[in-house]
């Protein structure tokens, strides 16, 4: 049987307060039926109790509903699981299900009882909700009249009707809160201790009374769950840094923080070694803006030379316009000369193409009677008659020899007839198809070559007409050079050299003094603004210092008022904070010699004995009149020095922000300084470089009149002579265009004679596939004409008629049908013959070749002289093409220029106030070497930059730290991302160093020892803590002496965190924070980097460390027992638990056991008289005489036991004042003795809720 105890009052007479719990009601509870009970049944744990019954009954499960008084949760009692409903959802099914203890809490029964009422919640059932009511347990408020139960509205509205006050609903943290008498840490603390103080359930707040409960919940209980809750007491006195609710204590400073602060360290020691480079940095950022403003004034100068270029461009591109207008005219006057001629050669071209034509034509039909025998045929055309008689005499002869077989025959032949007449029929057709389709090509052959003619003819005329055009084009652009040939001797007579030259000279002189002064004046604005630098920078050095200072300062004025509001409101556990709640006369005394560094200590345990003699302090007598009070002692000056150091404070703040805002506007100022320096230095540099550009200007271009003026002359001269050979060149291109317009010309009629060919190819070759067809048609009707003479042969055979001889006749008479029909098809081709004859056919021939001759011959001599226009017109291009070349030449050098120019003018922005001089002859090529030349140089010093930046960067962020994120966030903030920019921001970043981050590195070096000091201190704390509960421990076992064999008992918890293998390294850094105390101080403004011996002390520490979370202390397993007792007079003495188990008999170990949780009882009671009620087995496995003496042990420290040990024995029953028998269905039958069962008759333990609900429980006999 699980152990459980209650706290409760001994039962006194009227008057004595009482804290008890005087019954524990089920209410229609949930029984091993899983089904309610339907009753209202109790249990009165007062005088103690012992239980019987079957097993499955329920009484270990009822026994255990004793510790939910106190707040356990149900889960902490009886885990679900494993098909097992929780204890809530078992025990109270249904609303209105009820457990109810009735407890009292003073001295009146009257009106100091009171009721808790459990009951599941409706929205989870597995949970517990809590409610007190102001009043003892009545029936009424759980049945109404009608015998029904009542759910917690119902109850309530009950107690309304009654005028009994009742509590809201309570969760369990609030029902612990109240029952106990704890001082809560919520928003509604108040509001408990209200309730508290009606219906708490202990006199004073017991924390670790439940826990000690919690301890003995189990089945078996050991001495380490003991141990369990003396760490837990011994934590609550000390007020350790551990979780809540558990024996662990915490050091809250992790090994990756540790690590974090090491590497930080470094990085910071690191970042000091890189002032150096830094240094160089900022001297190669200076010569690269140096640099940069050269550039820019390069810059400018690339503007200046691409517009004199583009100026220069826009000449030349006039002159070479003006060249093509006089190109042009000159080429219209060689068209329309062009046109003249090539309009000759195309009217001897027309008559030559008709000659020809007609020519052809003729020559066609010859060829076609040649080809088709005409004249053969015409000759044949006089045998008709002879082979029209011969084959009459054939008819006649065959007729004579078949007129005996006249029938037979005339059968025979009447079908072969018939059949041949069909195939010739057949024949007839398909040829006749054949040449109807090669009529019908012939007709579109014509057509097509009708069309490809009218074609040629408009091609030809087209391009007749457009080298007409250009005739007049080249026409007129030679009577334009000749012109032009003429201005331009004028003014090779009148050379004076450019105008712009010559004004240039005389300007270049006065600019050049102009550039002498200005150069004078900008040395001296420079001069100016290198001594504004110099000022600018003492007077924000200054600045600086003061605002140092001034922050030094406010964080002494913080860390005085920081002392002093502790001094006022010290931490709760510390010595000051005990003294601050007693009056002050309770330790005037004590405030004069007691060290002020003790004040903050919390592991001092300081208490007031109001009887002790106040000039005693211990055991030491002190005259303290000649001693006067400390200040901390009083409160008023306190307050008062408060008051001043917080306006001091505030007037400190005020001032630094005073100062940061002058020490912003010091740095702009030296920024703008030096900026204005920066820029003084470029006017200086554009003042000096442009009196020199202009001295060199003046030069150059007095040289350049002089060359002017004799290239100007050399210019003309060769005008001249160029416009002579472009007349002459003219005149070539006029003969060369007549010559290509002919060649042209030529070339459209070849193309299109060519096509017309191609169409007679491919016509003759149509009319040759189809004459194959008909061939073909009539050889495939010959042979079917042949088979069918075949079958006639055979047919006259069978009727004995010579096939032979009328074959022979057939034959000779088809050979002369066969001549007569060719003679008859080629009769129209005769007669066009004799037509074509009869026209002088051949004679007309020879006259069209005579005038086709005569066409050739006009079309040759009209092509000579287009040809020899042409190339006159040739020499003319020719002169023009060389000029053209010149000018092209010119435009295309400019062009490039400035093109060249161009990308330069947008990737070098010109500096805005320069005003600089050029050469305007100097090349593209020797200012962008210059400007490659400056580049390279800044961009040489831009890679030093870069170079050195990216090394002082990577040290820097080489590893993860503070530093690397202040650095990595700086250079983020840099928008442009340029590394100049980049390495500015890197530089003002590492000035910033030691106040961003160095004074952030000393403030968590002190965070950090002062964290590990504490823990250290905690640990120093419980064990000096032990010491004290050990003898408060001897103390409470003292008054537990009832056993005779049993003597002597001595317990104490020893401790031991030797296992723990860095509590050297933590006394080797609490030694490290105590030296370094006043050099750190609480708020670190030190700008220097913490020594190495702070990373090897923290380093060492963190080594014996294991990696991963905080490190928790279980401290429970750094305590074990040991102690002595005698039994039988005999000494026993046990180092550990193990030894105590096997020390004896298990009978000692549980009197020692239960020895020591009275003991500790003892301690959480002190002098209060309370009960505590202990469900357990364990009284059943002591003897009788040891049996008598534990139950009066129990009675005597105020212990009500309940127990359901099967080993009891009738005897021992007399000892419990209650006796209980457990029966299904959650009935509860209450024993009584005999004499007092017939004297008053049967009593019920627990009743039905009425008739309507149940049974009525009955008492027994025992």
């Amino acid at each position: 049987m699980p152990a459980t105890a209650f706290v409760v009052q001994r039962i006194e007479p009227e008057g004595r307060v009482v804290y008890r719990v005087r019954r524990m009601y089920l209410v229609n509870a949930g029984t091993n039926k899983q089904r309610p009970s339907r009753r209202i049944s109790d249990v009165d744990p007062r005088g103690g109790a012992a239980v019987v019954g079957p097993n499955g009954v329920g009484k270990t499960t009822t026994l255990r509903l004793a510790p939910l008084f106190l707040g356990h949760l149900p889960s902490q009692i009886i885990q679900a699981g494993h098909g097992q409903k929780s204890m809530a959802r078992f025990i109270l099914p249904t609303p209105e299900s009820a457990i109810v203890f009735e407890y009292q809490r003073g001295a009146s029964e009257a009106h100091d009882v009171r009721l808790a009422v459990l009951r599941a919640r409706r929205d989870n059932p597995d949970a517990i909700e809590y409610r007190l009511f102001e009043c003892g347990f009545s029936r009424a408020l759980f049945v109404d009249v009608n015998g029904t139960f009542l759910d917690d509205e119902g109850t309530t509205a009950a107690a309304r009707e009654a005028g009994f006050s009742f509590t809201p609903k309570l969760t369990t943290a609030e029902y612990r809160t109240i029952i106990l008498n704890l001082r809560g840490n919520t928003k509604d603390a108040q509001k408990l201790r209200t309730l508290a103080r009606s219906y708490s359930f202990a006199p004073r707040a017991m924390p670790n009374l439940d826990r000690l409960v919690a301890s003995v919940v189990k089945e078996h209980v050991s001495f380490s769950d003991l141990i369990q809750v003396a760490v837990s007491m011994v934590h609550e006195e000390t007020g350790a840094n551990g979780p809540a609710g558990g024996n662990k204590l915490q050091l809250k400073q992790t090994k990756s923080e540790i690590n974090d602060w090491i590497r930080n360290r470094r990085a910071c020691e690191k970042a000091f070694n890189q002032s150096e480079k830094v240094a160089q940095i900022r001297v190669s950022l200076a010569k690269y803006w140096k640099e940069e403003h050269e550039l820019r004034l390069l810059g400018a100068e690339v503007h200046a030379l691409h517009a004199s270029k583009t100026v220069q461009l826009g000449s030349a591109t006039d002159a070479r316009n003006e060249a093509e207008r006089i190109r042009a005219q000159r080429v219209d006057e060689e068209q329309r000369k062009h046109e003249e001629l090539s309009t000759a050669v195309g009217t001897v071209h027309g008559a030559q193409r008709t000659a020809n034509t007609a020519y052809q034509n003729e020559e066609y039909t010859r060829k076609q009677f040649e080809d088709e025998r005409a004249e053969h045929w015409a000759a044949r055309q006089g045998e008709v008659p002879g082979l029209k008689a011969k084959r009459d005499k054939l008819v006649n002869e065959q007729s004579l020899y078949v007129a005996r077989f006249s029938s037979t025959k005339a059968a025979i032949d009447e079908e072969i007839h018939t059949a041949r007449e069909r195939l010739v029929a057949a024949r007839d057709k398909s040829v006749a198809g054949v040449e109807a389709l090669a009529e019908e090509a012939k007709q579109r052959h014509e057509a097509a070559s009708q069309v490809v003619a009218e074609q040629k003819e408009k091609a030809l005329d087209a391009a007749r007409a457009r080298h007409s055009t250009r005739q007049s084009e080249l026409a007129e652009e030679l009577t334009t050079q000749s012109e032009a040939r003429a201005g331009a001797q004028v003014h090779l007579e009148h050379v004076e050299g450019p105008a712009d030259l010559r004004e240039a000279v005389a300007q270049l002189h006065d600019e050049l003094a102009a550039a002498n002064e200005a150069l004078q004046g900008a040395m001296g604005r420079e001069s100016q603004c290198q001594q504004d630098l110099t000022d600018t920078r003492i007077d924000s050095e200054r600045i600086e210092r003061e605002h140092g200072r001034a922050k030094s300062e406010a964080a002494d004025e913080l860390r005085q008022i920081q002392s002093l509001e502790q001094q006022l409101s010290p931490d709760d556990g510390t010595l000051m904070a005990a003294l601050r709640k007693r009056p002050r006369h309770d330790w005037e005394a004590l405030a004069k010699i007691v060290d002020p560094l003790l004040l903050t200590r919390n592991d001092l345990r300081p208490s007031f004995d109001a009887d002790a003699d106040p000039s005693v302090i211990l055991g030491w007598s002190f005259d303290l009149e000649k001693i006067g009070l400390p200040s901390w002692a009083d409160e008023e000056e306190i307050r008062r020095r408060l008051s001043a150091a917080q306006q001091r404070y505030t007037a400190a703040q005020q001032q630094i922000d005073d100062l940061r805002a002058r020490q912003e506007s010091a740095v702009k100022l030296v920024a703008a300084a030096d900026g204005q320096l920066r820029v003084a230095k470029a006017e200086v540099s554009v003042a000096s470089r442009n009196k020199t550009n202009r001295s060199e200007s003046l030069e150059r271009v007095q040289k350049a009149l002089s060359t002017a003026r004799q290239q100007e002359h050399d210019k003309w001269n060769a005008e001249v002579k160029r416009l002579n050979a472009a007349i002459d060149s003219a005149r070539g291109k006029q003969s060369e265009h007549v010559r290509h317009s002919d060649a042209e010309l030529r070339s459209v009629a070849k193309r299109f004679d060519d096509q017309i060919w191609a169409m007679d190819v491919a016509h003759k070759k149509e009319v040759g596939g189809f004459k194959a067809s008909a061939d073909e048609i009539r050889s495939r009707a010959q042979a079917d004409l042949t088979s069918l003479e075949n079958q006639r042969s055979q047919k006259l055979k069978e009727a004995n008629i010579d096939p032979d001889k009328i074959k022979g006749w057939d034959k000779e008479k088809a050979e002369i049908d066969g001549a007569l029909d060719a003679i008859q098809d080629k009769a129209p081709l005769v007669a066009r013959w004799r037509d074509w004859m009869n026209a002088n056919g051949p004679l007309k021939l020879v006259q069209l070749q005579e005038t086709l001759g005569l066409a050739n011959t006009a079309v040759s001599q009209a092509t000579q002289a287009l040809q020899a226009h042409e190339a006159a017109c040739r020499t003319t291009e020719k002169a023009y093409t060389a000029e053209r070349a010149a000018l092209d030449k010119t435009v295309d050098a400019l062009t490039d220029e400035c093109r060249r120019l161009r990308p330069v003018c947008d990737e070098l922005p010109r500096h805005a106030s320069a005003q600089v001089s050029i050469q305007p002859e100097m090349s593209a090529t020797e200012m962008m070497t210059t400007v490659d030349t400056a580049r390279h140089r800044l961009q040489e010093t831009k890679r030093q930059v870069g170079h050195l930046a990216n090394g002082v960067r990577n040290v820097l962020t080489a590893h993860e730290s503070d530093v690397k994120d202040f650095v990595e966030k700086s250079l983020s903030e840099v928008v442009s991302g340029d590394s100049i920019d980049q390495a500015n921001a890197l530089a003002m970043c590492h000035q910033k160093i030691p106040t961003e981050i160095v004074s952030n590195l000393n403030n968590t070096l002190r965070a950090i020892l002062d964290t590990i000091e504490y823990f250290y201190g905690a640990i120093l704390g419980f064990e000096t803590e032990i010491k004290r509960f050990n003898k408060r421990l001897a103390e409470g076992l003292h008054a537990v002496e009832h056993f005779e064999r049993v003597k002597g008992l001595q317990i104490e918890m020893v401790t031991d965190f030797s296992t723990l293998g860095f509590v050297d390294r933590l006394e080797a850094v609490s030694r490290y924070a105590a030296n370094t105390h006043i050099t750190l101080g609480r708020v670190s403004t030190r700008t220097e980097v913490p020594d190495v011996q702070a990373e090897i002390v923290l380093q060492e520490f963190a080594n014996a460390l294991s990696s991963g979370g905080r490190i928790d202390v279980d401290l429970s397993s750094h305590i074990r027992i040991q102690g002595r007792v005698f039994e039988n007079e005999i000494e026993k003495v046990f180092q550990r638990e193990a030894e105590l188990e096997n020390v004896s008999s298990n009978g000692l170990t549980s009197i020692i056991l239960i020895t020591l949780l009275i003991g500790m009882l003892n301690m959480i009671r002190g002098k209060d008289e309370l009960y505590v009620t202990w469900v357990t087995d364990e009284v059943g496995k002591f003897d009788g005489p040891n049996f008598v003496a534990l139950m009066d042990m129990l009675r005597d420290n105020y212990i009500d036991v309940i127990t359901a040990s099967p080993d009891l024995n009738p005897r021992h029953y007399r000892r419990f004042a209650q006796r209980y028998r457990f029966e299904d269905m959650g009935v509860i039958r209450m024993f009584a003795p005999q004499s007092q069962a017939l004297a008053h008759g049967p009593t019920a333990a627990g009743a039905g809720a009425g008739a309507a609900a149940g049974d009525v429980s009955e008492e027994a006999v025992l």
